[in-house]
């Protein structure tokens, strides 16, 4: 069974994503809701991967089991 829930990761700071990448612009809103659990992250526009690494190391220090990352379309 599949739970979705968009507000898992959200993003706490509007950066430059092209030379200074993703660094610190995302944070999990309840910790304890994704501990444990394999986490599917799906972002639209592949450009030069920053924002998935940077989602990864959130969902990572805040718990996630595993995480499968997919992209609609890459730049």
């Amino acid at each position: 069974c599949f739970q979705i829930n968009p507000h898992t990761i959200t993003r706490t700071d509007f950066v430059n994503f092209g030379a200074f990448g993703a660094e610190s612009s995302f944070g999990v809103e309840v910790k304890n809701s994704i501990k444990g659990k394999n986490i599917i992250l799906v972002d639209d526009v592949f450009t030069s991967g920053a924002t998935i690494d940077e989602a990864v190391k959130i969902l990572k220090s805040s718990g996630a089991k595993m995480i499968i990352a997919l992209v609609i379309t890459k730049a």
